[in-house]
């Protein structure tokens, strides 16, 4: 699986983690999704860099960063 695969991979996972959290408000689906979005940002960025000649790569990844935004947010809304 490409650096790019994996980065999708995550961001999905990292989706899911989030979903999950908000529907059980429990403490350890929420540290899961902290993670899951730690780890896709993570793959996010190295993907970025191994796909920095693919334009259409890179326009799917800027997608990505910002969904990464948005489970962020929503996530930081489950602690208040």
């Amino acid at each position: 699986m490409s650096s790019f695969e994996e980065a999708l991979d995550a961001v999905h996972q990292a989706e899911e983690a989030v979903y999950q959290a908000q529907a059980s408000k429990g403490v350890e689906d929420r540290q899961k999704s902290v993670v899951s979005i730690q780890v896709a940002k993570e793959k996010v960025h190295i993907a970025k860099i191994d796909e920095r000649d693919h334009a259409e790569s890179q326009h799917r990844l800027h997608l990505a960063e910002e969904q990464l935004k948005h489970l962020h947010e929503a996530q930081q809304a489950l602690e208040d």
